[in-house]
């Protein structure tokens, strides 16, 4: 059928090729693309080849995309925004395109299977340490999918995973926790344990939803194309500069609450906990390294400005949740209670809901940033 994807196998030539119809045109007009061992080449109904793509680079010129009124599309671009063949795109059309493209080894693969698969394993055994908080089932079976992701470390582990994250995520943030007793005062963590951690795994259910993407594979085909290039000339990165300065405005606010430890110390009438110096001391630590190692990385440290990015919005989020409900008048500069209050709110909607919204809007955003990025210097190549 038209709307279907045919192949043909040609095995004197290691080629596929794949019947589309475009976005504007007629229904009956069809396109083919040839996916050649180490070449793309697409061709026009009459049979005039209109582009032909090296293996290697044809990542840098396709999009996917989706929307309601036409489905699943695929874009082969001759000049970025400027001129474009759009096509309707089926399922497999979708995987032979994928398939095509240079992706990670198996090797590669299971290793990421198996390191989420141990992660996943410590979230379970976590909820088994604090049977208070958390109910024991959903800790073995944490600790089950894990295992299972360690022994099979197939791509559709990722999809059982963000399941099982999704649904324990929903279930410990709306289901409802009793105050717990501690040290002869209610204390709510009770209600910010649970809800911390299904706070943290919503978020990281919607990431390995994005593993099994289209668009993941996309950019992991544009990575093996360009990485090499950007290692080897220790070029540094305009993406990786704009998440230090991020970082670096969290960076001045937790000195600023050590500087007030300080002086609440010394000018004070009640001095300030132990718990106070570990905790903004130790912040304060994570953020002035994550601006050094950010700052000192002569390449472009994607991973590390990406964990710390995703460290600054929740971490920013709970500062502004304290700054919004500690009496600042009065007070000292920077006091403490704002990092414990902020941490005590995480267990209220208002905090956690904005909280998962903004990482996944701050992914969104570097996942792209990073996609121009690498095509800039493909380009420039």
């Amino acid at each position: 059928m038209a709307d279907e994807a045919a192949e043909a196998v040609r095995s004197d030539q290691k080629l596929v090729a794949l019947f589309l119809r475009p976005i504007h045109g007629s229904r009956n007009e069809q396109w083919q693309v040839h996916l050649e061992e180490a070449l793309l080449s697409l061709h026009a109904p009459d049979g005039r080849i209109v582009m032909m793509l090296p293996r290697d680079e044809s990542a840098l010129h396709i999009r996917f995309d989706w929307d309601l009124l036409r489905g699943r599309m695929v874009s082969f671009e001759v000049v970025e925004g400027l001129k474009a063949y759009r096509f309707r795109c089926g399922l497999r059309d979708l995987q032979a395109l994928l398939g095509w493209l240079p992706q990670k080894s198996r090797e590669e693969l299971e290793k990421e299977v198996r390191f989420y698969g141990a992660a996943v394993v410590l979230i379970g055994v976590f909820q088994l340490l604090f049977p208070a908080y958390y109910f024991w089932g959903w800790g073995l079976g944490c600790v089950g999918v894990g295992l299972a992701g360690m022994c099979f470390p197939r791509r559709w582990i990722f999809a059982v995973n963000a399941l099982g994250m999704l649904f324990l995520g929903v279930g410990l943030l709306f289901e409802p926790h009793p105050r717990a007793l501690l040290n002869d005062a209610y204390i709510d963590f009770a209600q910010v344990m649970p809800t911390g951690l299904g706070s943290l795994l919503l978020i990281w259910s919607i990431q390995q939803f994005s593993l099994l993407g289209a668009g993941h594979r996309l950019r992991v085909a544009r990575r093996k194309s360009t990485a090499p290039e950007i290692a080897d000339e220790e070029r540094p990165s305009a993406v990786v500069r704009k998440v230090m300065w991020f970082v670096g405005i969290l960076a001045v606010l937790l000195v600023g609450q050590v500087i007030g430890l300080v002086l609440q110390w010394y000018l004070g009438e009640v001095k300030p906990m132990f718990r106070d110096w570990v905790l903004c001391v130790t912040l304060a630590s994570v953020a002035v390294g994550a601006v050094a190692v950010l700052r000192l990385r002569l390449h472009a440290a994607y991973l590390e400005a990406r964990i710390a990015g995703q460290f600054t919005v929740v971490l920013g989020v709970l500062y502004l949740a304290g700054v919004m409900n500690v009496p600042i008048e009065g007070s000292l500069p920077f006091p403490p209670e704002i990092l414990w209050i902020g941490l005590f709110a995480l267990g209220q909607p208002y905090v956690w809901a904005p909280l998962v919204l903004l990482v996944v809007l701050f992914n969104r955003w570097f996942v792209r940033a990073v996609a121009e990025e690498l095509e800039e210097v493909a380009e420039e190549e």
